[in-house]
């Protein structure tokens, strides 16, 4: 048996290795160059927080996670009792403010967490609309 493994280097071509293993065929895609160093792309991603979210400080929460995490753009209540939020930053780091924003602030009771993304605005830092 061999074990195939992929390598994709820094100009995205693939060098195959076979190296003879006592595994059935076993595929590897290994990245040839560390994380830090490859540049990171930014997401947009439109959330949207129902349950009882307005009245318990759930945007002043989000505004500190935020910048916790150093993601840019903007959070408001809406008229039908929702949170509305705008955010930018790396997809990782998008997903662990979703994360926060299942549980949001102490006194929040989040029922759901609608996502969508969109075209990037280029937010220089996170607000909190009024």
């Amino acid at each position: 048996m061999l074990l195939l493994l992929q390598i994709m280097q820094e100009d995205s071509t693939i060098i195959n290795i076979d190296a003879p293993y006592h595994f059935e065929r076993v595929y590897l895609n290994c990245i040839c160059n560390f994380a830090h160093t490859m540049p990171m792309e930014k997401k947009h991603f439109k959330i949207r927080i129902k349950g009882k979210v307005q009245g318990v400080s759930f945007r002043a929460y989000a505004k500190s996670k935020a910048n916790e995490l150093n993601i840019d753009g903007f959070t408001k209540n809406l008229p039908d009792g929702t949170v509305y939020i705008e955010a930018e930053a790396e997809e990782e780091i998008l997903l662990q403010f979703i994360d926060w924003c299942h549980f949001g602030s102490p006194r929040a009771q989040v029922k759901s967490v609608e996502i969508e993304t969109g075209s990037l605005k280029g937010f220089g830092n996170f607000e909190v609309k009024y």
